[in-house]
């Protein structure tokens, strides 16, 4: 099926392209294309909006968006380990940088701790100022036509520091996180609300449940103490509760890798602005059921991940070749983007960050230059500029 609908799509624009010559054209135009132009490498680009309309985003005029672009790394640990809001520059040249890569598409994570300016975080600055620092960046991605993500990435309970993806984000501090940085973000358009990055909630048949609503439904522990959960739900009702109605991004359990019980645990959003996140890589886990793991293939993306994504918007928010491949290869990512294409699946590529010697890190850039890495960060590049 995603094959056939592929060839139709490719068949479909052979002879548009072909009409338009025909009619001799000098030069190629679109208008009310599927995905968003992805054109500008210099200011002044004005974004038209984002929310979710059905299964897909929209601009503000009802026009289709697809979202393409990287996960922009070290905003979740730098201003833990001393090296401010992030390690990687947040000037106009980086989304300079990042607009000649062809992305659209920009996904951040932070850590609450930075955020709230508790347990000694951020380092060597202030939470105002770190603030501070993340709006400007995000401004400024926005003025140069790229979307952004931004989302709890690293929570701890009480007096832990948010270094590390707990299982599940924590009643003491997330909930607060999302009232603050809800209400700061709530006039800021052309941004997606990322609830929590890869929630690992206790794994057994309540695993779901606990996901949804947290607190009793939950037994998770951090460094082997038990903690109170917050669950999805209310996060969901802590942002809307600020007047905020951005886009909402929702991961799975599993680590974001198992979708098979989101349409049933789905939080209940009063503007109805819900995505579905998922996190794939070669060699990751696939689910069509819960707890049931198969192979990691079109075979298994055509069920659970289709149907939800025939529903809601499906967000992959990280994507990426095999974990700890040391050959910066192109094997797994050519399949699954043709699949991806298929479905209209937004996504963010692992990662935008400078590579720390044989692809160790899965870095798409070897320098700060943003120079591709080989193989696999010259090919995604490559597709970017293709679609």
């Amino acid at each position: 099926m995603v094959r056939e609908k592929r060839r139709m799509r490719s068949l479909a624009l052979i002879a548009v392209l072909a009409g338009l010559l025909i009619a001799g054209c000098g030069s190629v135009t679109t208008t009310n294309t599927i995905r968003t132009t992805i054109v500008p490498a210099t200011p002044g680009t004005k974004l038209a909006g984002l929310r979710i309309k059905g299964n897909h985003f929209a601009s503000d005029s009802g026009r289709r968006l697809v979202l393409h672009g990287v996960f922009y790394s070290s905003f979740e640990w730098a201003c833990s380990h001393v090296h401010g809001i992030s390690s990687q520059p947040t000037d106009a040249a980086a989304a300079r940088r990042l607009a000649g890569w062809h992305v659209n598409f920009v996904r951040l994570g932070i850590p609450e701790d930075c955020w709230l300016g508790i347990n000694g975080e951020p380092i060597g600055t202030t939470a105002n100022a770190y603030r501070r620092g993340l709006l400007h960046w995000v401004n400024l991605l926005h003025r140069y036509g790229i979307y952004t993500e931004v989302g709890l990435m690293y929570a701890a309970p009480g007096s832990d520091p948010s270094i590390i993806q707990a299982p599940m984000p924590d009643e003491s501090h997330a909930p607060a996180f999302w009232h603050s940085f809800a209400a700061f973000f709530r006039n800021t358009p052309d941004l997606i609300f990322g609830l929590y990055g890869e929630p690992k909630p206790n794994m057994d048949t309540g695993s779901w449940a606990c996901w949804l609503h947290g607190g009793s439904s939950c037994s998770v522990s951090y460094e082997g103490t038990s903690y109170v959960a917050a669950g999805m739900q209310q996060l969901v009702n802590v942002i809307r509760a600020t007047g905020a109605r951005q886009p909402i991004s929702v991961s799975g359990v599993r680590a974001g890798a198992d979708l098979s019980g989101w349409l049933r645990y789905e939080p209940k959003d009063p503007v109805h602005q819900l995505d579905a996140e998922w996190h794939e890589y070669g060699g990751s886990p696939c689910f069509n059921s819960q707890d049931v793991m198969i192979t990691n293939d079109e075979a298994c993306w055509d069920g659970v991940p289709a149907t939800v994504a025939r529903k809601v918007p499906l967000v992959n928010g990280e994507v990426g070749e095999h974990i700890g491949d040391s050959t910066c290869g192109w094997s797994f990512m050519p399949t699954y983007l043709a699949w991806a294409e298929a479905y209209d699946v937004s996504l963010a590529a692992w990662k935008f960050g400078v590579d720390l010697g044989n692809c160790t890190n899965m870095a798409l850039i070897s320098d700060r230059a943003g120079d591709p890495t080989p193989i696999y960060g010259q090919r995604y590049r490559a597709w970017l500029a293709a679609h």
